[in-house]
């Protein structure tokens, strides 16, 4: 069973949050239940009606994937081109804010970028 969804308007708007922090412990909050669902499903091949709970406290990975997925979103939007031409296998466009400092994509998919520190010469 494959579902596909497509939303016109993300599910949560981050500017609701008061700090950085708290929009993190959520987002790892709704990540959870949902790879806890997504997991019954594939097991069972349906959902079942109770959820339960894995404990209370967050691990310290979970908030750190739900702040990747901000940043990484957060990076869609502003650099598009770049990001597609980096999953591409391409080099960003001589245009563009990043190429002074050569952009790359990390193994979870957030853009990097290579510092002045690399072309120095150090003793």
């Amino acid at each position: 069973m494959t579902f596909a969804l497509e939303l016109s308007k993300p599910l949560m708007n981050p500017l609701k949050y008061s700090s950085c922090s708290r929009l993190r412990r959520v987002t790892a909050r709704v990540r959870r239940f949902t790879d806890t669902l997504l997991a019954r499903v594939k097991k069972q091949g349906k959902p079942l009606g109770v959820v339960t709970r894995r404990g209370l406290k967050l691990k310290p990975g979970e908030i750190e994937r739900a702040g990747k997925l901000w940043v990484k979103q957060a990076q869609e939007e502003r650099f598009p081109e770049e990001m597609k031409a980096l999953i591409g296998g391409k080099e960003v466009k001589t245009q563009s804010d990043l190429k002074p400092l050569p952009p790359f994509m990390d193994k979870l998919g957030v853009l990097r970028v290579k510092g002045r520190l690399e072309r120095a010469e150090l003793p």
